[in-house]
């Protein structure tokens, strides 16, 4: 319900120029009016709630380790294997650092 509108506002010539909208960009318009409330179930000011689980992880050349905050209790570590040491990316080592420990 926001294509039309859209498309109005992206045929603007210039940052202070007005928006012409058609009657369907009106419609859209008055729909969110209408709907906003409703469509959206929490408050737009509710208590950021802090997370309960943080996950913390290393990786390297060698190996990897990791661990989930709970007690700050190690969840596991590995060496590489031959294998997974030729691998290059630093970011292939830290995605199954991850996924070792899930």
């Amino acid at each position: 319900m926001t294509n039309r509108f859209h498309r109005a506002v992206n045929r603007k010539i210039g940052l202070k120029s007005d928006v012409v909208m058609d009657l369907c960009a009106r419609k859209e318009l008055e729909f969110w009016k209408a709907n906003v409330s409703s469509l959206n179930s929490g408050s737009l000011h509710e208590v950021v709630k802090r997370p309960t689980r943080i996950v913390y992880s290393v990786a390297s050349a060698g190996g990897c380790a990791a661990f989930i905050s709970i007690d700050n209790m190690p969840v596991g570590r590995k060496n590489w294997d031959s294998l997974e040491m030729k691998q290059s990316s630093s970011w292939s080592w830290k995605l199954h650092c991850v996924s070792f420990v899930f």
